[in-house]
């Protein structure tokens, strides 16, 4: 989009973003910044001229898209522009947002940027979670499709971010044992050095440590290594089943938003539409979410392979007695 604001067209009174103007832009502090506007800035010519990137218009763009966003007269006719709204405010990665309406007539343009794409999000999920808040002491009735649309978002990002927390432990973890094994590894290669080469033993050798010792020593390092790995299993495994119950978690509050909409919808063919848009969208990530467990299991699974088969190497690679 241009540097030059596109101004807003209203069809009638009862026009959406006429209505967001007038209930949340202060038309004195508007007219003043018309005043003063620098050289090179938009001009308004009216204070209803939509929201540009200026610290005051951006606060007043915030409160006009959180306690009443653009079109909310026609929100369920088209899920797939709010879906849109949220990748660019959760991006922040956009210069500009063009949100258009249901017709030419109730368009509202909107040069936004990045900054403030970033804080509104934030904003978005303050205002989630307080909504729970209220849900919870029955001070409010079930959400609105908007509140339930940032929801998914949300539970998604939760959810990745869960998923990379798992991992980078597993991934941890392995690093740690494989370097545990590496210093045993090199603890028996410098104890052989320093011992000399290797000698039949006679009837004469009452010095020399005793088979039983000799016995006893390398059990103790096989028992040692035997625990590393049952404790990395055991690790292993608790993650395994943590990370299914984070997304069993978010699978059931997913569901208990999809139940709760419902009842919250009416029979009304633009709302029957946003329900199955947004449907579609929980069923993709529930997939997703478990491919993403299945593969987190198929790689813990080879990583605990790898390391018994390095186990058992190590074990016959131990010199006799």
């Amino acid at each position: 989009m241009s540097t030059q604001q596109r101004s807003v067209t209203r069809a009638g009174s009862d026009s959406p973003s006429r209505e967001v103007s007038e209930d949340y832009l202060d038309t004195e502090s508007a007219s003043a910044d018309t005043a003063t506007a620098p050289v090179g800035r938009t001009q308004r010519k009216t204070p209803f001229r939509g929201f540009t990137t200026d610290s005051k218009y951006s606060k007043m763009l915030l409160k006009a898209m959180l306690l009443k966003p653009p079109f909310a007269k026609s929100e369920g006719n088209d899920s797939e522009r709010w879906i849109k709204v949220i990748q660019i405010l959760q991006e922040g990665t956009a210069q500009s947002a063009t949100m258009m309406g249901t017709g030419t007539d109730d368009n509202v343009y909107m040069n936004v940027e990045p900054r403030t794409c970033k804080l509104a999000w934030a904003r978005f999920k303050e205002e989630l979670k307080e909504h729970d808040k209220l849900k919870k002491t029955g001070v409010v009735a079930d959400e609105t499709p908007w509140l339930s649309l940032i929801r998914s978002v949300v539970e998604k990002e939760e959810i990745e971010e869960e998923r990379r927390k798992n991992a980078a432990k597993s991934t941890k973890r392995s690093a740690e044992l494989m370097e545990q094994n590496n210093r045993d590894g090199v603890n028996l290669r410098d104890a052989a050095m320093m011992a000399g080469p290797r000698r039949r033993k006679t009837g004469s050798d009452s010095d020399s440590a005793a088979p039983s010792d000799r016995t006893h020593d390398r059990k103790r390092r096989q028992d040692q290594r035997r625990q590393l790995m049952e404790e990395f299993i055991q690790s292993t495994q608790l993650q395994i089943a943590e990370s299914s119950k984070v997304y069993e978690d978010r699978h059931t509050a997913m569901m208990e938003s999809q139940t709760n909409l419902m009842t919250a919808m009416n029979n009304s063919s633009a709302q029957l539409q946003q329900l199955v848009t947004i449907q579609l969208q929980n069923q993709e990530a529930l997939r997703i979410d478990r491919a993403n467990a299945a593969e987190d299991r198929q790689r813990q699974t080879a990583v605990i392979e790898v390391l018994l088969n390095l186990l058992s190497k190590r074990m016959d690679d131990s010199p006799a007695p």
